[in-house]
Formats: C-alpha cells, structure tokens, sequence
C-alpha cells in the first residue's frame, strides 16, 4: 500500500506544491517544489525527514521553487540522513547547490544531484519513476560537461564524508571561492510517471509438487517468474504455480509552468495509454491561464477510475499553513489585541473553475470573480479535487482483470475549521477577562493596520524570533523596522529589514494587509545580513524579487544590501539566471567596509569616520592623483565603495552606520545606525546583535552607545551558560548586561532557541536599567513607544500557553 500525502500547496507561506510518497514500510520520496516554509509544514504534518531517500523536484526550477531546500537538506544530515538523491531533469539544478557553497556545509551526508533525462528511469525495489522533460526551444542550450564536473566537484566538497579540521566554515574554503560559469541555458520543465512494483503472486506449493516440481532450487526459480525443465522433459511454467500479480495504479505528475508550455504537453499526452493509470496531477504555474485550452488538457485523462488533482494559486485556498503558529497568535492577540494581526488567508480565486466541476468550500476570506461560466468538461466533478494539504490518495494493490484499480481518496480535516473554531477550543475556556470573540476574531479586527498606524514613530514587526530552524511556534529570524523621517510634516518612511530567515515573504503578507502591500515595499530601502549562517538569510532572495515587482517601474528606485564578503556572489549568481534586470537596482555594501576599527593591514587605511580605505599599491605608476595644489595624492581604488556608502546616507537621511564583528562565527557583525528623524537631525540610534557571545567593548561601549533601542539575541535561558558559551551565543542575563553597559533606551529580546518555542523565560534576571524590555513574538507589532507595554507576566502567558507546554515538542539543534 502507498499513501501519496499533499505537503504544501499555494498560499503566502508554501508559494508552491509538494507531495509525500510514503510507502507501507516507510520509504519517503517528495514530488514537486520545495518552497520556503516546506520543512515547517513537514514539522506541522510531523512528517520526519531521517527516511527520506530521494526528491523528485518539478517544473522549471529557480531559487523561489528550492528556496526550502537548503534548510531541509541541512536537517535531514543532522537527523544522521547519510545519503540523499536530488532528482531533475535538468544540470540547472547542480548549478542552483553549487551557489550555496558559502553557506551550506555537512559531513557525513552523501549529497547526490542527478540530472534525469529525458525518459530516464529512477528503480528500486518498490518504485520506478520515469521523468518526462519538456524543452522550450533548443537542447543543446545547457552546461558544458566540463561546467557540469565543477558542479560535481563543488557539492562533494561542501558535503564531505569526512569532517575537515582545516575549514570551519564552507566560505575559508579556498577552493571553493571561485566564480560559477554565465552560461545559456534552456528553460525546461520536469514532470514524472510513477510505477509501484506489483506483488509477485503467492506460491502455491501443492500445484508444483502434484506436477512433480521437487523441493529445492526449482521452487526457488519458479518463484522469481521464470519457467523449469522436470527431469521427464516436462516445462513447468511460473503462471502454473504462483496466483496471479497484484499491481498498484500508476501516477503522473505533470507540472507546467505557463502557457506556452500546454500545447508541448497536448501534443505529448494526447496518445497517452492510460491503461492501470489511477491519479493525475495538474501543478500549474500562476501564468497558466484557466480556461477551455487547460480543460481540453485535462480531458486528455478522462477516465472513470483517475482522480484528478489541481494545484494553481487561482484554484487553491490561501488557508492557514502553520496552525500552532497561528493558535498562538490568536492567543497573544487576547492579551494584547493592538499588538498582533491574526494571520491573512484573503484570496481571489476562480469561480469558473468551482462551478466547472461543482466546488464548494469558499470560506469568507475567499473571493472571486462573479462571471458566466465558459468552462466545460466531461470530467467528473467528483474525480476533480483542489490540491490542498487537507487530501490524501490511498493506493492499494488490485489483481487486473479481476479486480477495479484501488484508488482511495482521502479527506483529512486540520484541527481547526477556522480561527473562530480556534478561538472556541482554545482561548475561550482559559477565560481571558474583557475577550469575547467579536473583539478578536470579528473579521474586522482580524487585522487591524498597526503597522501604519503611527505615521510620527518608529515600529516594530518581529516576524520571525527562533533560532537555528524554524519550529511549530517560532520561525527562523527576522526584524522588520520602520523609521519614518519628518520633512516639514510630509512623512516618508525608511524600512529595513535585519536578517531574514526563510519565508520572511510569507511572514510579510501574512502580516500586512494587502492593500498596503505596495507601499510596504516601495518603502522597504535597505535589507542587512548580520552572517551568513542559512537560519538568517535564505528568504532574502525572495525579497529582493518582490522589492523589484513593486519598484520596477521607478527607475530611481534602490534596494541596499548591507552583507558580510561573499553574499553578494550568491545573490549575483541566482538572480543572473532567473532576474538579472534586478541586480542594477542592488546597491551592495560589505559589512566589512562600515567596520568601526580594526587592525592595520597591509595597504590598508581609515578614514575619521572609521570605514576602511584600500589604496593602490605604491609600485602602481597609477598609484597617485594629483592634489588641488599640485601635490601628489594616493589614490582610492575602493571610491565607489564610500561612493555608495555615501549615497546610502543621504537617500535614508542616515547619520551614522557602523558595524563592529560580532563573537559567534567568521564574518559575523554586530550594527549601529543612527537615523535622521527630521530636518533639525534628530536622532534615533539602534543597535543590531545578530547572533553573538556578549560583545561589552566595542558593541556596547563604543558603536552602541546610548542607543534608543537595542534588538539583542538571547537564545539560551540562564542557567544554559555553558551551552551558549559552547554555541556563541547570549543568555538573557547577558543580553541585559550587554543593554546596561551600553546604556540603551530600551531593550528588544528575540532570537530565542527552539527548544523552548513557546515561552522564554521570563523571571529570575539581573536588574535592567533601560526604561523597557520586551520578549519577541512571532508577528508582534509594536510602535517604539509602545514597547514593553505588551504583558510580560510570566503567570499569565505560562497559563495562555498551556495547551501547548502538555504538547509533544519537537527536538531541534540550536545551531545551523
């Protein structure tokens, strides 16, 4: 028996599909993309990793459709996985592992990448997959074979067998800091046919001993199918001895990802035998049109017995992916309703297609277009479902000709119906005095726009606050601050971004109402990246696209990446395949040139502002400018760097940005930036930890100063000391100590292990001296005024999450 098991399907935090195979014995292999958010929702499923043996991935591939592929691969050798098959149809897929050379290491896991032809078969003793490529335009566009080696030869030593002594971190690598080759490539689309391996037929003993078949190797030998001579001269053929096989309906995957590939697939499957095939299913870009071309498509597999299963972002709800994230949401919002947006599920979707086949289900925060319906097919409705993770396919072996095919379909509601059934379940029996459902769940105060709400202050979303992998509770890092600058009372607001774990995006329009969605990212000027550890970066790619669909249009329009060495490579290395317009609009500034003091190196030098200068060497006969008198000047190789520097300062009405290195991994930083909030210059200082051990001399006593709001990391509970000490990272007491030295304002706590993923602890710290502390949420949103007014109680949120202290939790390491 197969269960096939939908894992992510469309919404804001699963951008794309992806199903489970899962074997009787379980033997695991996903099929589709694999999104930001899709190891989440394996952890919401509790769907395990540790026997997961190969990924089929579909489609055309770029860093959206794998951006969750890192972060699974990671887990899965820390789950002792020692061997996993990446499948594609394309060596694409090895150039998109190669870019992750800088920040992707693991010993002992055997990474393997296949690049699977056309009709080329993957076997074992349970499966056969076949895959079908789909190529728009010329073959011969792809990798050279000597390109194709490089790849092999990068991934074998990011994931080594062996754990080297000599580099600590993939990036001191020296052989792996090389440039990626710019070549054409073909755009191609990969779907698969799955075939289970039938059921050899039972052995009937007393047949072949009345034909006079002796014990003995022959039983063996009819056994595996194959026929014998008795020593009478006798044949005794296999069908005479063993019951008839038993087989599995076959399975097509079939993934196109815009309209110009459907007539490729038309021609290709409109002679398809569909004998023995039991399930189809349509993952759809969101440039396939719905329409009467898509149905005619379909039809192709018109067949009583196949179910159909269809995946496109205009035909699958935007519902709630992760709902322990979300209960807890809905909890928080009960104690602090102005704090907290319950998660946004609006969508449009297509009313021809739920009238077409008859669907229902539209919840309230689902819309769509009211027209005449111009769909027609003659598939039946009750064969067509909308690919969601509530469904499931059972297959069970059936013997042909004597038996229909053993297709089960599979309805499996989530826990809750609905936040009003959340909110029934869960908040209502703990009896939260002054909470009733209309102030919480009402749809209008589902989401109320605190964000913009405060146009004179600066504001706060802390979307994600765990750490090394993302939890039930927690996601993986990421700080969203807005600072508005007043211009003779027009305001303009400067919003960064410090650090973005994988699916900050969904986070994004999970929080932000959609209609502010535009002016969310037209405002969105500068994303930092503290180190390049995977749990702080790898939804930054996914920004920078969704910065461009907003901005592309103003020419005048820059986004700032502030990021340590080599950052730049990757970003450069994905969007050159996929987006490369967007990379004019990058302005990138290493992390290292905003150093505030370092060692003198050799031709090296600082500037009074502390940012380094690198001058030409002396031997250059270039070497030197001449003056304004006349006098010989070195001169500046590095100029466009303080050029953008610069630039960077007077477009945000900057007054001082400065990092100093932070004591947690190599090119790890600890920021300062001090904002303009007005003509006059009034100042507003905040300090950025990123992931460190206390830094008390030049973060809190020099670069971080008097700041008004200190976002410092504090990942292990006190008594964990030698734990953080071990790992480079800060307990709360000394996050505190870090906020007294420096004398800051207020003091903002995240980043918190996922050990403890519900409730941090909050009872037993030093004395602190700033007017205000606060411990991070997932999805609070808090003005600066505002903050440290949320409730902090330790009783009362130790009541709140109850529930889910009783729960299984699930066990994660602290450290990508």
């Amino acid at each position: 028996m197969f269960n096939i098991i939908n894992v992510t399907h469309p919404t804001a935090d699963t951008k794309h599909p992806m199903l489970l195979i899962l074997s009787l014995h379980g033997d695991r292999y996903f099929f589709g993309k694999v999104p930001e958010g899709a190891q989440r929702a394996c952890i919401e499923s509790k769907i395990k990793l540790s026997k997961l043996d190969n990924i089929f991935l579909t489609g055309e591939i770029d860093s959206s459709s794998i951006g969750g592929l890192p972060g699974m691969i990671l887990t899965a050798a820390d789950q002792k996985r020692s061997e996993l098959v990446l499948n594609y149809g394309s060596s694409l897929l090895s150039y998109f592992v190669s870019t992750w050379r800088y920040f992707v290491f693991r010993f002992g896991l055997k990474l393997k990448v296949v690049e699977m032809q056309d009709c080329q078969t993957y076997e074992n003793d349970i499966i056969s997959v076949k895959s079908l490529v789909t190529n728009m335009g010329d073959r011969s566009w792809n990798f050279r074979q000597e390109t194709q080696t490089l790849f092999k030869n990068i991934i074998s030593k990011m994931f080594p067998m062996k754990l080297s002594t000599t580099y600590k971190e993939p990036y001191t690598n020296p052989s792996l800091d090389l440039s990626l080759p710019k070549e054409r490539i073909n755009r191609s689309s990969t779907s698969y046919e799955v075939t289970f391996k039938p059921i050899r037929g039972k052995f009937d003993v007393n047949e072949a001993v009345r034909l006079g078949v002796p014990k003995g190797p022959m039983f063996k030998t009819l056994s595996l199918g194959e026929s014998v001579t008795l020593a009478d001269g006798n044949i005794v053929k296999p069908e005479q001895v063993l019951s008839k096989q038993r087989e599995f309906a076959k399975v097509l995957i079939l993934d196109i990802p815009d309209d110009e590939y459907l007539q490729k697939f038309h021609d290709r499957f409109k002679d398809y035998d569909k004998t023995a095939l039991g399930v189809v299913y349509y993952f759809l870009g969101a440039e396939v049109s719905i329409n009467n071309k898509l149905i005619s498509f379909m039809e192709l597999f018109n067949h009583e017995d196949i179910h159909h299963f269809v995946s496109h972002e205009k035909i699958c709800p935007n519902s709630i992916s992760y709902w322990c994230s979300s209960v807890a949401t809905l909890k928080l919002k009960s104690l602090n309703p102005n704090n907290y947006n319950l998660p946004i599920t609006d969508r449009e979707l297509s009313d021809e297609f739920y009238k077409c086949f008859e669907k229902s289900g539209l919840d309230e925060n689902d819309s769509s277009l009211e027209v005449s319906c111009t769909l027609k097919s003659k598939i039946g409705s009750n064969k067509v479902h909308i690919f969601t993770r509530k469904e499931s396919v059972e297959i069970k072996s059936f013997t042909p000709g004597d038996e229909a095919m053993k297709v089960k379909y599979k309805f499996s509601p989530q826990e809750f119906n609905s936040m009003e059934d959340a909110y029934y379940k869960r908040v209502q029996p703990l009896q939260i005095n002054g909470v009733d459902i209309h102030s919480i769940v009402d749809k209008k105060n589902k989401v109320v726009d605190h964000f913009y709400s405060k146009r004179d202050q600066v504001e706060l979303i802390t979307l994600g606050t765990g750490s090394a992998l993302p939890s039930k509770y927690r996601n993986v890092i990421s700080t969203v601050v807005k600072v508005p600058y007043n211009n003779n009372g027009e305001y303009r607001n400067r919003i960064i971004i410090l650090d973005a774990g994988e699916n900050t995006l969904g986070s994004i329009h999970r929080t932000i109402r959609p209609e502010n969605m535009e002016r969310f990212f037209t405002d969105l000027k500068m994303i930092y990246l503290s180190h390049l550890h995977a749990d702080h970066h790898l939804g930054i790619l996914s920004l920078i696209k969704e910065w461009y669909i907003y901005n592309k249009h103003d020419e005048s329009a820059v986004l700032y990446l502030v990021a340590p060495r080599k950052y730049d490579i990757y970003v450069d290395e994905c969007l050159r395949i996929e987006l490369p317009e967007v990379l004019e609009r990058l302005k990138y500034i290493d992390c290292e040139d905003l150093l505030y003091k370092k060692a003198s190196r050799q031709n090296r030098n600082e500037n009074h502002e502390g940012h380094v200068i690198h001058k030409v060497p002396r031997e250059d006969d270039n070497a030197y400018d001449l003056g304004f008198y006349g006098e010989k000047r070195r001169r500046l190789f590095d100029q466009d760097v303080m050029d953008k520097i610069c630039e960077m300062k007077t477009s945000l009405n900057i007054q001082g940005f400065q990092t100093c290195r932070a004591f947690h991994c190599e090119r790890s930083y600890c920021n300062s930036i001090t904002f303009s909030m007005d003509q006059n210059d009034r100042p507003f200082k905040i300090s950025y930890s990123g992931d460190t051990r206390p830094n008390f001399n030049d973060f809190a006593k020099k670069i971080g100063s008097k700041s008004d709001l200190l976002i410092h990391e504090a990942t292990l509970e006190n008594q964990l000391l030698s734990d953080a000490k071990k790992k480079k990272h800060s307990i709360i007491n000394e996050a505190i100590m870090v906020s007294n030295t420096m004398g800051a304002v207020k003091l903002l706590l995240t980043h918190f292990s996922q050990r403890y993923p519900k409730l941090p602890q909050m009872s037993g710290n030093i004395e602190l001296n700033a007017k205000a502390i606060s411990y991070a949420f997932d999805g609070m949103i808090t003005s600066y005024d505002s903050l440290g007014n949320q409730t902090s109680n330790p009783g009362v949120l130790r009541k709140l999450f109850l529930d889910e202290a009783m729960s299984e939790e699930t066990e994660v390491d602290d450290e990508v």
